[in-house]
């Protein structure tokens, strides 16, 4: 990561200027004269892992949000519904959706895209590819 950022700057025209050392003073008894400044690959590696520590928590929490998106709605997939061999649980879905008239609507759906030429080619494809076919 170092390399590729010191890479990065070569190709942007960004000067890394070499700092000047700066030392600490000593006080009789410290056994450590490290500087104080850190290097251009320090600060580097320092940034890099900052961001990364904020940026894979992120990146947890919203594939967990997809994901529960996903378990919600995911049966609204066109793999899912013009699928007829997979049985739904409809136990867990909002109460909005009522199932005998979703079954219903289900098996229409099935019949429709049969008839049709392309049915392998919508199964493929997303939810909003499914309502342009059936526009």
């Amino acid at each position: 990561a170092i390399d590729f950022a010191k890479s990065l700057c070569e190709n942007l025209g960004i000067e890394l200027k070499t700092r000047r050392i700066r030392r600490k003073k000593r006080m009789h008894g410290d056994k450590y004269s490290a500087d104080a400044a850190l290097s251009h690959e320090k600060e580097i590696r320092r940034e890099v892992f900052a961001s990364f520590n904020k940026i894979i928590p992120e990146m947890t929490t919203r594939f967990q949000q997809i994901q529960q998106i996903s378990d919600k709605f995911g049966f609204l997939m066109p793999a899912k519904l013009l699928d007829s061999k997979f049985e739904y649980d409809l136990s867990h879905v909002l109460e909005d959706i009522y199932k005998d008239e979703f079954q219903m609507e289900r098996k229409r759906l099935q019949q429709f895209v049969a008839c049709s030429e392309s049915e392998e080619d919508i199964s493929g494809k997303g939810p909003l590819e499914l309502l342009q076919f059936i526009q």
